[in-house]
């Protein structure tokens, strides 16, 4: 009886019934922004609409750009990496996500490609002793034959000539050509020997016995 009375008495307050409608107001505001809050940042994420990353790994990249797009996914190409002969041109070597992953819908793929054949290096100071122009032509990626051609020149160890394969052909290689990386050179190099002299050229005439022959007939 007493509880009822007091409460009734509470009730009755006006002050008590304008401040306790202004906090269940207040509470009723929290909630419905809370609500919304959660709503609105649902919406915005995309909370559980995922797709997986195909795999394009070895994919020419015309394919992949198709295979992006029926899974409503984007790309980028970061980068070209040195050209792998185990891997298509213009096809991808990596991506980032990895493939199978989940990721939301328009995510962009990252991808990196395989360029179309070994970079082109440019060759300089050929005519140069052996012993620089091995690791010279080793450290721009190129790689010299073993079988080091020797002529008749006086110059010994000295670079005089160098050559490569291009289409099935062999080419001889210039200061400031470009030659492909990996590309197989080939080196011709003086002996130390000079070039033997044929008798014919020696004198350019006749021989000192010749020449005492002929003089016997002169009066």
């Amino acid at each position: 009886m007493n509880i009822k009375m007091t409460l009734s008495q509470i009730f009755q307050n006006k002050n008590i019934r304008f401040w306790g409608l202004q906090v269940l107001l207040a509470v009723s505001l929290l909630l419905i922004g809370i609500y919304a809050t959660l709503f609105s940042l649902d919406s915005f994420t995309r909370h559980g609409k995922f797709v997986v990353v195909p795999d394009l790994t070895h994919v020419p990249l015309s394919k992949a750009q198709v295979l992006l797009e029926k899974s409503h996914l984007r790309y980028e190409i970061v980068d070209t990496l040195e050209y792998d002969p185990n891997f298509p041109a213009y096809a991808v070597m990596e991506q980032d996500p990895d493939p199978n992953e989940k990721v939301k819908k328009d995510r962009k793929i990252y991808l990196k490609i395989n360029p179309e054949n070994y970079q082109e290096v440019t060759i300089i100071n050929i005519n140069a002793p052996l012993a620089e122009v091995r690791p010279n032509l080793e450290s721009l990626g190129l790689k010299v034959d073993n079988n080091i051609i020797y002529v008749n020149d006086i110059a010994k160890d000295m670079v005089l000539r160098a050559f490569y394969k291009e289409k099935g052909k062999q080419k001889e290689i210039k200061n400031g050509d470009k030659v492909r990386k990996h590309s197989i050179i080939t080196l011709e190099c003086g002996n130390g020997n000079t070039l033997p002299i044929l008798d014919s050229l020696s004198t350019g005439g006749t021989s000192e016995e010749e020449q005492s022959g002929n003089d016997d007939f002169d009066f």
